[in-house]
């Protein structure tokens, strides 16, 4: 059964927080062919299980905020900064007082760039940046989504082009520090690692298309060409993730 939770806040215009929510999946409304929404969120309010096909990326500005995602609790500090995966359950716990920018990015944004497909495997379910975790990257990170926002709500000239480019930055970035794998691939032969990473791009990228469907071990490992044991144990050395199969509700 379809279910409208509604919270309404102006800032120049009304934004919904969670609109349309069937089940436990949230469609999200864009505003007309922009795929990205943002949201300063002051509501003393939780947000029930859901999950979506769009990234969602918290920063608690003012006060801290709590989620549990894929069954694992964070508690964000102020700056903080947390990227949800599409199709991973959250839930979300606001305090009383304080607001938190939240900001949903269609994952169609980003389907013609190979090199980011590629790697956001890397980000599921969530990536947690702090301050003292990606002390490197934690600063340009949070400026970057300070400046997001403050684009979002102007009416300057190229807004849209603005903020797609500094989207396409802010992954960037935290896709570069993910893919310093270096040494977690130390037990792997040289030799052999081209081939296993092209391999596992393309099946993390039939993972990322097919995100929102059943997907099956047997699927996937056919996609890499291996036995499903074998799939299995490559796939935790190389990409340092074990493969879980869920059935979607």
């Amino acid at each position: 059964m379809e279910e409208k939770y509604i919270n309404k806040e102006i800032i120049g215009r009304i934004i919904l927080v969670i609109e349309v929510l069937d089940g436990i999946k949230e469609t999200v409304n864009y505003p007309e062919s922009f795929k990205i929404r943002i949201y300063k969120n002051k509501e003393y309010e939780d947000y029930p299980q859901h999950w979506h096909t769009a990234f969602e990326i918290i920063m608690p500005v003012e006060n801290t905020y709590k989620a549990i995602i894929d069954e694992k609790t964070y508690n964000l500090d102020m700056k903080d900064i947390i990227v949800i995966s599409p199709g991973t359950l959250h839930q979300l716990f606001a305090p009383p007082g304080g607001y938190r920018i939240i900001l949903q990015v269609d994952y169609s944004v980003f389907s013609d760039i190979k090199e980011l497909k590629s790697i956001f495997h890397m980000f599921h379910p969530c990536v947690l940046i702090t301050a003292s975790s990606m002390v490197h990257i934690h600063e340009e990170l949070s400026s970057l989504i300070s400046d997001i926002t403050a684009e979002y709500f102007s009416t300057l000239r190229f807004r849209e082009a603005s903020i797609y480019s500094m989207i396409l930055r802010f992954f960037v970035i935290l896709g570069r520090n993910c893919t310093d794998r270096k040494n977690k691939l130390s037990n792997i032969k040289n030799k052999k690692w081209p081939e296993y990473i092209e391999i596992f791009i393309d099946v993390c990228n039939y993972i990322n298309d097919h995100c929102t469907e059943n997907i099956k071990l047997d699927n996937i490992s056919k996609v890499a060409g291996f036995s499903k044991s074998h799939f299995s144990r490559l796939f935790k050395q190389v990409m340092n993730i074990s493969v879980t199969v869920k059935p979607r509700v």
